[in-house]
């Protein structure tokens, strides 16, 4: 997978997102001092990938990966909370049509100038499979994939494994998407 992060920006709320995540306290201030470099208050703002993943990688190697991945879950569902009120995903949406959605949302608020992002690869009824093609720390998405695809009421236990891993020497991270 090409983990370049030049020229690549993202919408600034994914880091708000990951800071209000881990709450306040010791870890929250020194968080906090990782991204004082950019732009949090201006809405809508643009700002570095590479902050986003600094800010990932730190939470899972100071904090650990439970909570790098329930950070993944708060960000899941400020993202579905975000596509409701956009109109783009409702809670009747199946599980497939909210990775969809996900999918457009991630395509929006993320300028890469290679395209990287997700790419759905398989659809089912109960399933989907999608690889990420962009540098999104892995353990956050075992926490944010199953969590927007539970916020839909056609879904019960939306869980995740990987298919192939970046970390076992695959190209990409291939996660599947399963749910009752």
């Amino acid at each position: 997978m090409d983990s370049s992060t030049d020229g690549v920006t993202l919408h600034n709320g994914f880091v708000r997102d990951l800071l209000d995540a881990i709450g306040s306290g010791p870890y929250a201030r020194a968080a906090r001092r990782l991204v004082e470099h950019v732009d949090l208050e201006t809405p809508n703002q643009f700002v570095p990938i590479a902050a986003y993943n600094d800010l990932s990688e730190w939470i899972g190697r100071e904090m650990g990966p439970a909570t790098l991945r329930d950070a993944g879950r708060f960000v899941g569902r400020r993202a579905f909370e975000a596509m409701e009120s956009f109109g783009s995903v409702s809670r009747s949406d199946s599980g497939v049509e909210v990775l969809r959605a996900l999918k457009v949302a991630a395509d929006t608020m993320i300028s890469d100038p290679k395209g990287r992002g997700w790419t759905i690869l398989e659809e089912g009824p109960r399933r989907a499979v999608l690889r990420r093609t962009q540098t999104f720390h892995p353990v956050l998405q075992e926490g944010l994939l199953p969590e927007v695809v539970n916020l839909s009421d056609q879904v019960t236990l939306a869980q995740v494994r990987y298919l192939t891993s970046v970390a076992e020497g695959a190209e990409y991270d291939d996660y599947e998407v399963w749910w009752r």
